[in-house]
């Protein structure tokens, strides 16, 4: 059984760099490779954050589940900075909650760079989260 896993673990690492390869080469992005992204960040997240930036860089169709879905299935593998990229599109295609969201992340970004001693990205971090928001934060 073991062996089997490793197989398919195989196969599906040669298929997502495939993907990766093929979206870079011909700048399309397919409904299908999208999906096949998500899936893969919960079981090879490396290669599959690959083909999410390979992806946002092309042309053609977006997400199945949207962006949004996308940049939180990135945030729960730990590659929230994959997923700034990926909330600003959900943002411009106002999917419902992806500006609430990004506000939310830039937020919590702009409090761990006070955290690190790092006023102007905490200020610029801070002060994009109040804009998203509204002005009301």
């Amino acid at each position: 059984m073991h062996r089997a896993r490793a197989g398919q673990r195989r196969e599906a690492l040669d298929a997502l760099r495939e993907l990766t390869e093929r979206v870079r080469a011909d700048g399309r992005a397919e409904a299908a490779m999208w999906t096949a992204a998500e899936a893969g960040l919960r079981v090879l997240p490396t290669p599959a954050r690959a083909l999410v930036r390979a992806l946002l860089e092309a042309d053609g169709d977006p997400p199945p589940r949207g962006f949004l879905a996308l940049a939180r299935a990135l945030e729960a593998v730990g590659a929230a900075a994959d997923a700034v990229p990926v909330l600003r599109r959900a943002t411009l295609r106002r999917e419902d909650g992806a500006r609430a969201h990004l506000a939310d992340h830039a937020r919590a970004e702009g409090w761990l760079a006070s955290a690190r001693g790092d006023r102007d990205e905490a200020l610029a971090r801070l002060r994009e989260a109040r804009a998203l928001y509204g002005g009301d934060a």
